[in-house]
């Protein structure tokens, strides 16, 4: 089925057919046998629809939005890729997925967590190290980003800082290995929507 729009909703025609439409009756339809997935995203007054699909003059997995709430009219989208569709696309979205949760996985390695031993390297404490023992909200925002750390020194004391004047200590010791990405992009390689999605990004 693919995506497809009434000729009423399309405005120039002749672009359409141009971008790769078929035009057949009053429907105009597009990536025909490309449609991985559909799905919703949800905003805080309107909804859009989309549709992920494998793009096969680009050769590469991309998002497009068929209809929304915030205007009338729009397309209408169904699955339909074909089995070597799947596979070209499963192929690409591993690779991309690698290369985003590689990504990812740097820098969370050096992002400060408890449990981390870190460095002070902002500030009147700078060069002190220690185990970062607890994250608190800041005094402005609740977000734990924003916020105070209780970092355990290596005489037993408890001092004070914020979140932003630490560094990660060998922040390669957490770095997730390439053998369990590489697992984790082949377990989820056909989530579509994963790249594409504003929240869960990539996901289990």
């Amino acid at each position: 089925m693919a995506i497809t729009y009434h000729v009423n909703n399309l405005g120039d025609l002749d672009k359409a057919i141009a971008n790769g439409g078929r035009l057949e009756g009053k429907r105009v339809y597009f990536y025909e046998g490309c449609v991985l997935t559909t799905r919703e995203e949800n905003g805080y007054d309107d909804s859009d629809f989309y549709a992920i699909i494998w793009d096969e003059k680009e050769q590469c997995i991309r998002r497009d939005t068929y209809a929304s709430t915030r205007y009338a009219g729009g397309g209408h989208a169904e699955i339909d890729a074909t089995p070597e569709v799947r596979e070209k696309a499963a192929e690409w979205n591993r690779k991309a997925l690698i290369e985003r949760m590689s990504k990812l996985a740097e820098i969370e390695a050096n992002a400060p967590r408890v449990g981390k031993v870190v460095e002070v390297v902002k500030g009147k404490m700078k060069g002190v190290t220690g185990v970062l023992g607890w994250i608190g909200k800041g005094p402005y925002n609740n977000h734990w980003k924003n916020g105070r750390v209780g970092l355990d020194t290596l005489d037993g004391e408890r001092v004070w800082n914020s979140i932003h004047n630490l560094q990660v200590v060998n922040p390669e010791e957490h770095l997730r290995s390439q053998e369990e990405i590489e697992a984790h992009a082949d377990r989820i390689k056909e989530q579509w929507h994963t790249l594409f999605a504003s929240y869960g990004m990539v996901v289990a």
